[in-house]
C-alpha cells in the first residue's frame, strides 16, 4: 500500500510514522508513505503557497467601509484639527461656549469635505486597490 501525503509541515509526520504499528508496517514494507511538501512545487521566490482569499484578492477592500472611514476621518479628525487650530489662533479668552461655537460654525464645511471625500473614495477605491495589488504582486510583498 502506498500513501502520499501533501503538507506544509513534513517534519510533523516523522515522529508519528517512526513509531507504533506504522513503523512496523513500514519496516515490513507493507506500507510506503511518501510525504510531499507543497513548498517544493512553488514557483515563487519565497516559496509561498498561499492563494488569494476567496472573492477578494489580497484582502478585499469594501468600498462602503472605506467611504465610511473617509467620512469620519474628514469630518472628525481633519475638521477637529482645523477647528481646534482656529479656536486657539483667534480666541484669546476661550470658554466652552466659544469653543463649541467655532466647532458648530465649521461643521458645514467639514460635512462638505466629508461628502467630497466619500464621492472620491467611491469612485477610485477599486482602481486604487487594483494598482496596489499589482505593486504588491510585482515586488513580492
Amino acid at each position: 500500500m502506498t500513501i502520499d501525503i501533501l503538507t506544509l509541515f513534513p517534519a510533523m509526520f516523522n515522529e508519528v510514522f517512526n513509531s507504533s504499528i506504522i513503523k512496523r508496517a513500514r519496516n515490513l514494507e507493507k506500507v510506503t508513505i511518501n510525504i510531499h511538501n507543497f513548498r517544493d512545487f512553488s514557483t515563487d521566490l519565497h516559496n509561498k503557497v498561499d492563494d488569494t482569499p476567496y472573492g477578494g484578492g489580497c484582502g478585499k477592500l469594501h468600498t462602503v467601509l472605506v467611504c465610511i472611514f473617509g467620512f469620519i476621518a474628514a469630518v472628525v479628525i481633519y475638521g477637529g484639527i482645523m477647528d481646534t487650530y482656529t479656536a486657539l489662533l483667534y480666541m484669546g479668552n476661550m470658554t466652552k461656549q466659544s469653543f463649541f461655537a467655532i466647532y458648530l460654525s465649521g461643521l458645514p464645511v467639514n460635512l462638505i469635505l466629508g461628502i467630497c471625500t466619500v464621492l472620491c473614495l467611491a469612485l477610485f477605491t477599486k482602481s486604487m486597490a487594483r494598482k496596489l495589488r499589482r505593486v504588491k504582486y510585482k515586488y513580492n510583498m
